[in-house]
Parts: C-alpha cells; sequence; structure tokens
C-alpha cells in the first residue's frame, strides 16, 4: 500500500482561493470614481477624477458600459495574471488575452479586479453589493428632504421619488454627461430635473437647451431647495 503524500499547507491554500470566473461575479465599479461620486456628489465632477466604467458579470457574461455607452463579452477563461475574453459583442471571435491584477480580502475573496475589460480603460473595478445604477442613488440623492415650502421630497435607493402626497414614480440618476452641462436625474422616460448640492442642501434646477450648444443645461436659479431630515 502505498503511504498518502504529506499534507502541504500551501498547496491548500493555492487551490482554495485559484481564481476562477465564479470568483469575479457580481458588480463592479472604477474605485476612484466611485470614491469620487461619494465625496463629490456630482457626476461631471468624479468623472474628472477617473474614467467612468462599470462591469456586471454573471455567469460567463461580462456587462461593460461607460455611462454612455454599453456591450459585453464572454469570459473564456481566467487566472491569476491573464483574463481572456471575447471581443466586445463577438462570442466566436479571436479572443483578446488581458493582463488581470486582483486584491483579495482576509478570506479570499476578490475585492478588486485590474482589466481593460472596457477598451482603453486603465481603471480598477471594485466590488459593490448593488448594481450601478443604484450605487449612484445611494450616494448622490437617496434620503427624505423639506423644501422652503414644506414639502417632503422622498428619494430611495430603490429608484422611487415621492414628493409630497404624490403618487411614488421612478427615477434614476443619469452618469451619461455626454451631452450635459450640469448633473440631473430622470423621473420616469424622460423628465429631466438638473441638482447640485451646496453647503449640505440639494438645489433642483428646470432643464434648459443652452444655445451655445450644450442641450441639457440647467436654469441659473433652483427652483427648490431641499434640506436633508435628520
Amino acid at each position: 500500500m502505498v503511504a498518502p503524500a504529506p499534507y502541504n499547507r500551501a498547496m491548500h491554500y493555492f487551490f482554495a482561493v485559484a481564481l476562477t470566473v465564479a470568483g469575479l461575479q457580481g458588480h463592479w465599479i472604477g474605485a476612484r470614481y466611485a470614491d469620487a461620486l461619494g465625496s463629490t456628489r456630482s457626476p461631471s465632477r468624479a468623472e474628472k477624477v477617473e474614467a467612468p466604467v462599470a462591469v456586471t458579470i454573471s455567469g460567463n457574461r461580462a456587462e461593460v458600459t461607460d455611462f454612455h455607452e454599453g456591450s459585453w463579452r464572454i469570459i473564456k477563461s481566467v487566472d491569476e495574471r491573464t483574463i481572456i475574453v471575447s471581443p466586445l459583442e463577438a462570442p466566436d471571435g479571436k479572443p483578446d488575452r488581458l493582463p488581470l491584477t486582483v486584491t483579495r480580502d482576509a478570506h479570499g475573496g476578490v475585492t478588486t479586479i485590474h482589466a481593460a475589460l472596457w477598451p482603453e480603460s486603465d481603471v480598477t473595478l471594485r466590488r459593490i453589493d448593488v448594481d450601478a445604477e443604484t450605487y449612484a442613488r445611494r450616494v448622490l440623492l437617496a434620503g427624505t428632504y423639506r423644501d422652503g415650502k414644506g414639502v417632503v421630497y422622498r428619494f430611495t435607493e430603490g429608484g422611487q421619488l415621492t414628493i409630497g402626497d404624490a403618487a411614488a414614480r421612478p427615477y434614476h440618476a443619469s452618469l451619461d454627461t455626454s451631452e450635459a452641462c450640469c448633473d440631473y436625474f430622470v423621473i420616469g422616460e424622460q423628465e429631466r430635473v438638473g441638482f447640485r448640492w451646496q453647503n449640505g442642501k440639494l438645489l433642483l434646477y428646470k432643464i434648459i437647451e443652452d444655445p451655445n450648444g450644450c442641450p441639457i443645461s440647467c436654469e441659473k436659479t433652483p427652483f427648490a431647495v431641499l434640506t436633508p431630515r435628520t
């Protein structure tokens, strides 16, 4: 009878944390962009810190976006240093071999990944617990406020806006600044409302088209100044 091989703790640890596609499942966003979004509470200012990129990996499919355009690619294989993926929207095309760097937490879980899943993007992606749109609502607008007339505004992280006694309506914060000269959120399908934080208060603006060529601009004076309720 052959004696069993001696226990190799290092080899056990390697296989316990070997990187697979399963370890990359979930939502990811540019780390510096995410930090700037939370600290500035302004998409237009955050993208000056780092180009916005977000990725959602489900199974072997990676949905990638810069919030102006979106696409997808198929993950063929992955290891600690390389991720092999299909070209954008071409699952049968010649795979791209992309350098990969990851960091892990104390339990071996992957917390950041660095790979150019979006073309020409050199950003480190941080894992987040929700999709990028929900994360944006959380750090930019979610909360309960009161305007100067006492009307209560409730922005939920899940994407519902209630003003006074009116029925709740869906909303999302726009992270696409390509045609905007001010930050804004969208109520329903297309009702745009500009916003800006100033001295701890949320200022709301009507959207106008700037005659100088900026399709989405804010009026100079806010139509409402919202104070957070504590």
